[in-house]
Order: C-alpha cells, then structure tokens, then sequence
C-alpha cells in the first residue's frame, strides 16, 4: 500500500512528538563520520548518549532493513542506542489531507512496530528480544530505559575501568621523561 505522506514528513513530527516528552531530537540530520555523511532519520541526545532512530513504512523488507540499519549505526560508532520504527499504515488509510498538524495528531495516537538496540561489550545487543507494538508514550519510556540499561550495565565500568589505566598509564610514562 503507497501512502500519501513520505517518510520524511513522518521522521519530522516523530522527532516534535519525542520533543515534547523530553527527548531532544532533529529529524533528517547530517552527521560526519570519517570522509562520509551518515543521514540518520532522528539522532537525540540523551546525558551524552546518541541515540538514533530509523522509520520505515510498512513494507516487506521494513524489519530486515531496520534491524540492519540499526545494528550498523552502533557498530559504525554513531549511537549507543539505535531504535528501529514501523509506521502502521492503517493509521493513514482513511486521511484525507496530510498537513502538519494532521500527520502529528495521527502519529500522537498511532500503535508503532517498535525494536530497541543498544551497544554493549561484543557490539550491537537487542533489548527486547522482539518487534513490539509502543504508543509514542512507550517508545519514549523505551529510550529512556535503554539508557538507563547502559548507564548501570558492566560496559559503563568497562568504559570507566580502561580510562582509570589509561591515566595511570599517562601518569607512569609522563614520571619517566622527567
């Protein structure tokens, strides 16, 4: 089923709607990795996370693309939490103009396929073994504990552990030349 209203349109209101519950975000964004240009639909930081969310329209393919799509962008370095999104298409089906403010209130109370990855010690890890159906409400409680799961999970001492060698490592060296 082609729809009306493109992805884009969709990603702008997505990112107002998670505005709106605390998450700061940007829709179609630019970010430079390297010599190449990475063109995330909504990277929001969150207490120094990136976080990055990709949103297809319901197609065969959506779910296999976003899963990839996801893990790539953690394996990539561009996020610590990458959130796969499937618009309902249902949501749209009986629409009849596509403004704005009309895309907005249907995606306020619009069910979504949701799937939530963040980075861990081997690379990419799933929170949630499934594609699950979140309000917009879910989806931003979805975010926030992914953070929290990072935040209080053994890669945070991981990341603290290697800093604290790396300083005494610096400090012994930085002894030895004086």
């Amino acid at each position: 089923m082609s729809l009306p209203v493109s992805e884009i349109k969709l990603t702008a209101e997505l990112a107002r709607l998670l505005c709106e519950r605390g998450l700061i975000g940007a829709g179609e964004f630019l970010i430079k990795k390297s010599d190449q240009l990475k063109r995330p639909d909504i990277p929001i930081w969150l207490n120094g996370l990136k976080v990055i969310i990709e949103g297809k329209l319901h197609k065969d393919n959506a779910k296999f693309s976003l899963e990839t799509d996801s893990k790539k962008r953690i394996n990539e370095g561009l996020c610590e939490i990458a959130i796969g999104i499937i618009y309902n298409p249902r949501t749209f089906q009986n629409q009849i103009t596509f403004d704005q403010f009309a895309i907005f209130k249907l995606l306020e109370d619009s069910i979504f396929q949701v799937k939530i990855w963040h980075i861990s010690e081997i690379g990419s890890k799933v929170l949630y073994d499934k594609w699950l159906s979140m309000n917009i409400t879910d989806l931003a409680h979805g975010i926030k504990e992914a953070e929290r799961n990072i935040i209080s999970g053994s890669l945070l001492q991981q990341i603290i552990e290697d800093l604290s060698a790396f300083t005494n490592y610096f400090s012994e060296t930085m002894k030895e030349i004086e």
